[in-house]
């Protein structure tokens, strides 16, 4: 069986699915096997590539990234949906139901495809679109996109959000309270805040300028978006 073609750098595609086949598989994009071996921009699909899950009729239910080292084979889709499947993995960056007009992005149709190649410019247009903001330019903005983002960062629940530092005390995967600093530029923590870096647990920012030399870690909002 052929696999994935390896390409450099990052992927974004928009994948297009009944809504049913949402329902059935949250966790995963995929097409019929014989469609599947003949679709190269399946087949070019890979780990990290970020996606545009579309589920026609002018609406999109978010963006996602590709979880899954290279494609699996399904015996079955779902108990409604019979055949061979190859599907990938995919884990949630924001979800949300969006109204979207394709052509507004450069999309002419996507008639008889599964998977339609962005441009990251696309892909950003549309991000912008479903999350009703743009990149953030100033420390308020990153904390407005962290709001928005901090599940696909490993918090599914914000406790506190405040103008005391740290600004926001969430609650991990794991059930435990985190005190996150959030920074439009990581490096600002260091400049600011190293002399009471024990009250604090993370750094989030939208760039991380600060590197190899962190002290704390740090999560990059425009890597896990972009």
């Amino acid at each position: 069986m052929p696999k994935p073609a390896i390409l450099s750098g990052m992927g974004y595609w928009l994948v297009q699915h009944d809504i049913e086949a949402y329902w059935d598989r949250p966790d995963a994009i995929g097409s019929l096997k014989a469609r599947a071996l003949r679709d190269r921009n399946f087949r070019q699909i890979r780990k990290g590539d970020k996606i545009v899950y579309y589920a026609k009729q002018k609406r999109t239910l978010g963006l996602y990234q590709i979880s899954s080292e290279q494609w699996v084979e399904l015996k079955n889709w779902s108990k409604g949906r019979k055949g061979p499947h190859m599907a990938y993995e995919i884990k949630p960056v924001v979800t949300t139901i969006s109204e979207i007009d394709l052509p507004d992005f450069d999309i002419a149709t996507t008639r008889g495809r599964t998977v339609i190649e962005l441009t990251k410019e696309q892909y950003r247009k549309i991000a912008t679109h479903i999350l009703g903001m743009g990149d953030p330019e100033n420390h308020e903005a990153t904390v407005a996109l962290f709001a928005k983002l901090h599940r696909a960062c490993g918090f599914p629940k914000l406790l506190k959000i405040g103008e005391a530092y740290p600004d926001i005390t969430a609650i991990d995967e794991n059930g435990h309270e985190v005190g996150v600093e959030v920074e439009f530029e990581s490096a600002t923590f260091e400049r600011e805040h190293i002399s009471e870096a024990d009250k604090c647990d993370l750094i989030v920012c939208w760039r991380d300028t600060w590197g190899r030399a962190a002290t704390k870690p740090v999560v990059e909002l425009a890597g896990i978006l972009y």
